[in-house]
């Protein structure tokens, strides 16, 4: 009954990192869209996304609170998007932070 309690309980933390690996990795498709954005201006939305993927990154619990600001009205990232033609993804990405925030 042990094992089984202690396995259960890796495959909890396991899920919960590979989620925390989904979150970053979605900051990672933002950045990569904000570098390639030749019709906008993005340095200070790159340094700011960049800044947060770094402290999730360096953290083992993940506070989503700056990821879910970058999304709220009125969104700079998601004017981004739309000027360089990378809306799709944007809200996409955004819809799966709206999840993780409501977990």
């Amino acid at each position: 009954m042990w094992n089984w309690l202690f396995s259960r309980n890796k495959k909890a933390s396991d899920l919960e990192v590979k989620m925390n690996e989904l979150k970053i990795g979605f900051l990672t498709i933002i950045l990569c869209n904000l570098e390639i954005s030749k019709k906008s201006d993005c340095t200070s939305i790159i340094e700011k996304v960049e800044k947060i993927k770094s402290d999730l990154e360096c953290s083992s619990v993940i506070d989503l609170t700056e990821v879910i600001n970058l999304f709220k009205p009125p969104s700079v990232l998601k004017n981004i998007a739309v000027e360089n033609n990378w809306e799709d993804q944007y809200l996409h990405i955004e819809k799966r932070y709206e999840e993780f925030n409501r977990q």
